[in-house]
């Protein structure tokens, strides 16, 4: 199925442009890149990116971690809780190089309103000013704040989701293997977006989907080397599907993108997580590039990715008991 028209439209110019590709970048050119790719989150542009709820407050807050201070976005239904709320802590994408807390204000937004959630979005260290592991670090930390401090916004620290999209879903994901090895707080599920999780692996897709109109295959590759560098991409930190053990991990939700150099490496990991005994939903959107949730107005399947999480978590959080995972 082909990516919408209006995406293809949307994004030729963009594509044509070396100016707006990181590769070829060197780390001295790389936060002009991100300024020159920062999203508006006002105005004609969120026609394309979504609002979040008018029934969803949005502020900012400091994480104070060990030795730094992260700035966070939260979200909060507005209306009085009737318990407290489950939490969500989620790391937007951006190739460990580009993007900000405000990426998924839609998505977030939403899934606050419809989970009458606490969605946290953290504001990592980003590449190449702060190389691996900082992003990770910050991470694992992030989450050990959001749980300690979930009963002040009247959130339950017993109730803690993490999510991702793309270098967001691997910072995720490694946070679910930290904390399944005793690292941070259980969590009741991981979501991973198009989330790159082998960053030493070669997969069909980075060849079907070589120049996709989101991310082409040399981005996919340009993007990590500002984060890891020479370090030995088979640590588990850096490609989470290569950890050596997976069981115990939480529930995950897992969804790919049809047009997308990455794709393959979610049915991948859901494979390697269900072969361990972890329960996990993995869906392949047609028609869909690379970033397509932060995007409702570009991609009408945004809204049907929304819909699933939003189902499967509110199943995940509503249970102490965990359904067996399915495939779409």
């Amino acid at each position: 199925m082909k990516v919408p028209l209006r995406a293809r439209l949307l994004t030729a110019q963009q594509r044509r442009s070396p100016a707006y590709t990181i590769v070829g970048k060197t780390a001295n050119e790389s936060p002009a890149l991100r300024r020159k790719l920062a999203v508006p989150t006002r105005g004609p542009a969120t026609l394309l990116t979504g609002r979040v709820p008018k029934s969803v407050a949005v502020d900012w807050i400091d994480a104070d971690l060990p030795g730094r201070r992260l700035a966070v976005r939260r979200y909060r239904p507005r209306h009085p809780a009737s318990a407290a709320r489950p939490v969500l802590v989620d790391f937007h994408g951006g190739g460990f190089v580009i993007g900000d807390a405000t990426l998924k204000d839609w998505f977030n937004g939403q899934l606050a309103a419809r989970l009458d959630a606490v969605v946290v979005s953290v504001n990592y260290r980003l590449a190449p000013e702060n190389p691996f592991p900082a992003a990770y670090d910050d991470a694992v930390d992030a989450t050990a704040w959001a749980a300690a401090a979930a009963e002040q916004w009247g959130g339950d620290p017993s109730r803690i989701v993490v999510l991702g999209d793309s270098a967001g879903g691997n910072l995720a994901a490694g946070v679910a293997l930290a904390a399944a090895n005793g690292t941070g707080p259980r969590l009741c599920a991981q979501v991973l977006l198009y989330a790159a999780v082998d960053l030493a692996g070669q997969y069909p897709s980075s060849v079907e989907n070589a120049h996709a109109i989101m991310m082409t295959a040399e981005e996919a590759d340009a993007f990590p080397w500002h984060y890891v560098g020479g370090h030995d991409r088979a640590d588990q930190r850096i490609s989470p599907l290569l950890a050596p053990d997976h069981r115990g991990l939480p529930p995950a939700v897992i969804i790919a993108a049809e047009h997308d150099p990455i794709r393959d490496q979610s049915p991948a990991y859901a494979r390697l997580l269900r072969a361990a005994g972890v329960p996990a939903w993995q869906s392949t959107y047609a028609g869909a590039a690379h970033g397509f949730v932060s995007a409702p107005g570009l991609y009408p399947t945004a809204v049907h990715a929304l819909t699933e999480v939003s189902d499967i978590l509110r199943r995940l959080l509503s249970t102490t008991s965990t359904p067996g995972g399915g495939e779409t």
